[in-house]
């Protein structure tokens, strides 16, 4: 059995409209609660309405990166403080961080792959390895340094290689747009995947795994993201990486043995001519891409019995009424083909 959180991005007010979706997504006797990456009052907020939180990316951009060499220097402000309260205070047994980067500092791209700041890649992929492990371990141990009733399975996500694809500059923020000359330059050079140079290696990241472990008072598992990991199979077969899209998924599978607690589920958009992008699309019966996803979490579920979490990391255009009403859909069709069995 596993406990089974949704995506709610609204902030937790006293509206009467929040706290009636709140209020249904309570009522559905499935859903746990709410998974979240702010560090504000909404998890107080929402522990309050009665549901539980999952913490993931604490803090968000300031623990996305993993591959920042002073990753670690938050925890000494006040923000790193309330990052690990956060993270004590959730409900969920699991806490997620993705792994970053193979540069110090990125710049954040709308559609596509983020690309390392001037200056600051990571070609060594030994540097890398040790640096990414040795700062999720240095999670760990300011996490699991509480009391034993707040200790956490931290859990490491990997991020999406995407194809290579042409950038929509319309769609891009500032920081991007006064580096396009930079961006475009680089991109030629190198591929549109600069910034993700070794991270979605199935070796890599047993690398990674198994030296944070050694590290750790509990060992750092696996955030199996079934979006994620199908679009960089795509990818990586298309590049002739690997002969078929299954065999990337079963390289990282057998990696992450024994050790996925948590998984997150969405469908990206695209197809199989022009390739994918993680658009956190919901699952739908007779939607054929939604359904090569539900296969492949099947898969991962049956061979996983130590799966703690399930999230639903779904987006929708709705109000927070609607879109609870929709979690609570989705909840019943997802859990129903998958075959799962959830415990609040």
């Amino acid at each position: 059995m596993v406990q089974l959180y949704v995506s709610f991005k609204y902030d937790i007010t006293k509206d009467f409209e929040i706290k009636k979706a709140l209020a249904i997504l309570k009522s559905s006797n499935i859903i746990s609660g709410i998974e979240l990456p702010v560090i504000n009052q909404d998890i107080e907020g929402i522990q309050e309405a009665g549901l539980k939180v999952s913490s993931h990316n604490p803090g968000l951009d300031s623990t996305l990166n993993l591959g920042d060499p002073n990753f670690l220097d938050i925890f000494s402000t006040k923000q790193g403080e309330r990052i690990i309260e956060v993270a004590r205070k959730s409900d969920a047994p699991t806490v997620g961080f993705h792994c970053g980067f193979s540069a110090e500092k990125v710049i954040n791209m709308a559609g596509c792959p983020c690309i390392p700041f001037p200056g600051t890649l990571i070609v060594d992929r030994n540097l890398l390895l040790q640096r990414i492990a040795g700062n999720l371990s240095g999670l760990e141990q300011r996490i699991n340094s509480g009391p034993e009733f707040q200790r956490k399975q931290l859990v490491l996500e990997s991020v999406d290689y995407s194809r290579q694809t042409s950038i929509d500059w319309s769609s891009q923020k500032e920081e991007a747009l006064k580096q396009r000359e930079y961006i475009e330059k680089v991109i030629k050079n190198h591929g549109i995947n600069i910034g993700y140079m070794f991270i979605s290696e199935p070796d890599f990241v047993n690398g990674v795994l198994n030296l944070a472990a050694g590290q750790s008072s509990i060992p750092p598992g696996f955030l199996f993201d079934v979006a994620h990991i199908f679009i960089s199979a795509d990818a990586k077969t298309t590049e002739a990486r690997y002969n078929k899209i299954e065999n990337y998924i079963d390289a990282i599978m057998n990696v992450s043995k024994g050790r996925t607690y948590q998984m997150h589920l969405a469908v990206p958009f695209g197809d199989d001519k022009s390739g994918y992008i993680d658009s956190h699309r919901l699952f739908a019966k007779g939607d054929i891409l939604a359904e090569r996803l539900l296969d492949i979490a099947k898969k991962v579920i049956n061979s996983t019995p130590e799966l703690k979490v399930v999230t639903f990391e779904t987006r929708t255009n709705f109000g927070p009424v609607e879109h609870a009403k929709a979690m609570v859909k989705q909840a019943d069709y997802v859990l129903n083909e998958l075959g799962l069995s959830v415990s609040r």
